[in-house]
């Protein structure tokens, strides 16, 4: 499957070569938040779905799985550029002070607020 789906026969799997009916779901396994999958991402998610582990841990729902993944820097807070274009939005809107960086507390706050749902509540 990975060759298949690898059409620039780089190595590793963007968005761009994925279906997009299962881009995002793929994409949750991009464990080092580079933008794209390895073969071993792939298979590290593989047997953690079959050990009975979902993406729960990897979400966005988890502050500190979040932060551990795109925290590229390991400053305890995460700007625009460190994180995956198609969450940018939804995680921006956490940024409670308005500085353009999310700490692990304003994520938390935003996630408690919203009674632990997936995403930041742009609302609040």
């Amino acid at each position: 499957m990975f060759e298949r789906f690898d059409a620039n026969g780089d190595g590793r799997l963007t968005g761009d070569e994925l279906p997009e009916r299962a881009r995002d779901r793929m994409m949750e396994s991009d464990a080092n938040g580079d933008g794209a999958l390895t073969k071993d991402e792939l298979q590290q998610a593989r047997e953690g779905m079959m050990r009975g582990e979902g993406h729960e841990r990897r979400s966005f729902g988890d502050p500190t799985a979040m932060f551990e993944r795109f925290d590229a820097n390991g400053d305890g807070s995460l700007t625009a550029d460190e994180m995956p274009e198609r969450a940018r939005e939804r995680m921006m809107g956490a940024d409670m002070n308005g500085d353009g960086a999310v700490t692990q507390e304003e994520f938390a706050k935003s996630h408690q607020s919203r009674g632990g749902r997936r995403g930041p509540d742009r609302g609040q």
